[in-house]
């Protein structure tokens, strides 16, 4: 499961362990270094809301295998 730190539309943080995560619809920025490590990442789902990706956000995300735009 994944925890997200979200502040004005803003995805800050993710805390967990989770293989498949899916960002929350409504956030509009994933920011800096938002998922920086969460290694157990294989896939990721964003929701079209997402308008802005702020740089390292997968930084270290090595088992990330694929990104859905939704």
């Amino acid at each position: 499961m994944m925890e997200f730190t979200i502040e004005r539309d803003v995805l800050k943080e993710c805390q967990g362990d989770a293989v498949i995560v899916e960002i929350p619809k409504g956030v509009r920025e994933i920011g800096y270094g938002a998922f920086r490590n969460c290694r157990s990442m294989q896939q990721l789902a964003v929701p079209a809301s997402v308008q802005r990706i702020g740089s390292q956000a997968f930084a270290g995300c090595e088992g990330l295998e694929s990104v859905e735009l939704a």
